[in-house]
């Protein structure tokens, strides 16, 4: 249908579309972050995010994925969530 088309024409992964719209093609973490969702396994949500945080490209894109990969952990009782934490907390996005 409609929304299928819109959807081909303009991919958007999980990561990508929370930064900003774009059209940047699904990576492979885009296509992990999704079936992550759709399983609701937090502990690899929180894992993917902060992978997508380490290779994002400003730091407000890092701030974001981290704080995404932060409440996950939280969620999962992860051990990265006090190193993602601590990383809110050096940008100044947490205290």
């Amino acid at each position: 249908g409609r929304q299928d088309a819109d959807r081909s024409a303009k991919p958007t992964g999980a990561a990508c579309a929370r930064l900003r719209r774009c059209s940047c093609p699904m990576t492979q973490l885009d296509i992990q972050l999704q079936a992550a969702h759709a399983r609701q396994d937090a502990a690899a949500l929180a894992e993917l995010y902060a992978a997508g945080s380490a290779a994002a490209q400003t730091l407000d894109e890092q701030c974001f994925l981290t704080t995404q990969a932060y409440i996950f952990a939280l969620e999962s009782n992860h051990p990265l969530a006090e190193q993602l934490h601590a990383f809110l907390v050096q940008n100044r996005r947490d205290a």
